[in-house]
Parts: structure tokens; sequence; C-alpha cells
């Protein structure tokens, strides 16, 4: 059994990362974009692995849940001896045994669980003296067949408590959905959020090089201008100190793109020696596309409505409540109602041994 749940708040991330153009600015085919880390997280991740799992271990028990109420059908057979004695003839014939009898029996029933409350069953039995299993040498037999109805009229009485294990089920197999929905909307967030800080950080990198080309290029300038005896040898010493502070934020803006660079390829789920081999991103930052919707209260609201996790707490809150109702029926007393309505026939046979 599977549900279908799509609104548009819940794929706002997705649409976020569909408007971004695949943009190529660094690496040609090989840029990375926003849509393609997302599709390798969500191939790869484990959560969500998990979350599927459990969504087809609840459509399991769903399914063992129903199968309560399903007819099921006994058949059995046995076979007996039973040995009689007449006192009298004992007394008064020595080394007399008595009387061998053989039977075999045969029995089917069709029965089936009612959600009213209680079962309906059709009941088939025969004694019989067969000489396959019971060696008598004529045949003889009683049969019967039956209709029989148990209803409960106090505890265990009504559908709703008798499906109450059903629907408690149901409401499980759609909780575990929305976990499985939850789990995407959060690798999209995080893989969006690593995405646009692996972003961030590549464009602070590029622009820390910049700004060393340019310190350089002013440096080279300056000294030609002190040769030329045009600048004051003093001014090196600012521009070669300005160089210097640039080259350390150099250093802090490569460590902040390799640790987003690992971050995202945690997130995305490829092995760790290919986290250097990482292409560099290609898209760029999305335009405004929530319309209004950046007032905090509206956000509230909207992820109020629209947060899977929220929507699965409900759900197993309207379960809890389902199996409250069932226990609370269970402490009635017990009352049943029984009703029998069945045919015999018989036919002698010579039992024993002669």
């Amino acid at each position: 059994m599977t549900f279908v749940r799509i609104t548009v708040s819940s794929l706002m991330l997705l649409v976020v990362a569909m408007s971004c153009a695949a943009t190529s600015t660094l690496d040609g085919d090989r840029a990375l974009t926003l849509v393609k880390a997302i599709d390798i997280a969500v191939e790869h991740n484990t959560d969500k692995l998990i979350a599927e799992a459990q969504m087809q271990s609840q459509s399991g028990s769903l399914q063992v849940q129903r199968s309560f109420f399903a007819p099921s059908i006994r058949a059995g057979m046995n076979g007996s001896r039973s040995q009689n004695y007449d006192v009298s003839d004992i007394v008064s014939v020595s080394g007399y045994r008595g009387e061998a009898v053989d039977s075999a029996q045969y029995a089917v029933s069709l029965s089936k669980p009612l959600l009213l409350g209680g079962s309906i069953s059709i009941d088939a039995q025969m004694i019989r003296d067969d000489p396959i299993f019971t060696g008598a040498r004529y045949h003889g037999y009683q049969s019967e067949i039956g209709l029989r109805l148990n209803l409960a009229l106090l505890r265990g009485a009504g559908t709703d408590v008798n499906s109450a294990q059903i629907r408690q089920a149901e409401q499980e197999v759609r909780a575990t959905q929305d976990d499985f929905l939850h789990t995407l909307s959060a690798i999209v967030r995080d893989v969006s959020q690593a995405y646009w800080n692996y972003v961030a950080a590549t464009r602070t990198l590029t622009i820390q090089n910049n700004a060393i080309e340019r310190t350089q290029r002013q440096l080279d300038d300056t000294q030609l201008l002190v040769e030329w005896d045009e600048r004051p040898a003093a001014d090196l010493e600012q521009i070669k100190a300005l160089l210097e502070s640039r080259r350390v934020d150099l250093a802090a803006a490569e460590q902040s793109w390799q640790r987003a660079q690992q971050d995202l390829g945690l997130l995305m789920g490829i092995p760790f020696v290919q986290f250097s081999n990482l292409s560099q991103p290609a898209d760029d930052f999305p335009e405004d596309v929530f319309d209004g919707l950046t007032l905090e209260s509206k956000l509230i609201e909207l992820a109020k409505d629209t947060r899977w996790d929220l929507q699965a707490l409900n759900e197993r809150i309207e379960g809890s409540k389902i199996l409250l109702d069932a226990a609370q029926n269970g402490m009635l007393p017990r009352l049943d109602l029984s009703l029998f309505a069945g045919i015999g026939a018989g036919k002698g046979g010579d039992h024993g041994f002669r």
C-alpha cells in the first residue's frame, strides 16, 4: 500500500533548486549543480533507506492485522480404538476380553471473525467405521453439519472496537510515510545549506586570491616607483604587511572552503577519499522566490502546516486514541450470544473382531 501526498510548500526547496540554472562557471560540464548534489545525496542517504524499510515493515503489520478477519479453514482426521467389557460375560466366560470398537473421525470447519464482534462458522464432522483406517468389516457412520454464530454483546462488541488494531496500523503506515517525506525534506534542506555554504566559500576563496593578486601588483608597482625615487621605501613595508595579511586571510578562506567541501561531500554520501575531487559549484545564489513570505510569523505558520514530522506525530496521536477507546471497551464484562443450528445422520455398522 502506497500513499502519495504532494504539497507545493513541501517542494519549495526543490523549486529553489530547480530555479537555479545549471550555468557552468568554473569547470565546464564537470561543475556541480544543486540538483545533482541533491540527487546523489538522496540516492546514497542511509536515513532514507531506513525510512523506506520502516514503511515496508508497517505495511506488512497492517496486512497482518487485516488477516485476523480473513476466513479460515480447519481440517482434521484421527482414529481411535475402544474396548468394551461386559462384566457378566467376564465372570461367566473365562478369558473373554470384551469387544473392540474402531472408528475414524473427520472434521472440517470454516470460520469467519466478525467486525461486529464474535464469529460465524460452518462445522462438518463424521465418525466412521472405515476399513481403510480401522480394520472394521462393515461400514457405519455418524455425521453432523451445523452453523454456529457467536455475537459479542458487551466486551468486544462493535466495529470500532474490533477494527481498532487495523485503524491504528493504518495511522502508523501514514505516519511512517510522513517520516519518509520528512527525511527527504531534511536531505534537501541539509544539502542545500551545505551547497550554498560551498558556493559562498568558493566565492570567498576567489575574492581572497584576487585580493592577493591586486596587492602583489601594487607591491610590484610601488617597488618600481621606489627604484625610480618616486615613492619612499617606507611605503613598501606597509604594502608588504598588507600582503601578508591577505595571505593569512587566504589561508583561512582555504580552510573554510575545504570544510565546506567536506561537509557537502559527507551529506552527498561520496567516499571520503573523493572529497577533494568534488567539482566546483555551478549555480549562482537564487533570487527571492517566496513572494512576501519572508515575514517570520508567516514562515512559522507555514512550517506548522507543512512539516512532515509534525504530521507524523499527529497521526500517531490519533492512533493512540483509537487504542485507548478499544482498551476502555475491554474493561466491560463479557456477555456473548451463541446460536447453533445443525442436522445429523447416522448408519450402524459391524464393529469388533469376528
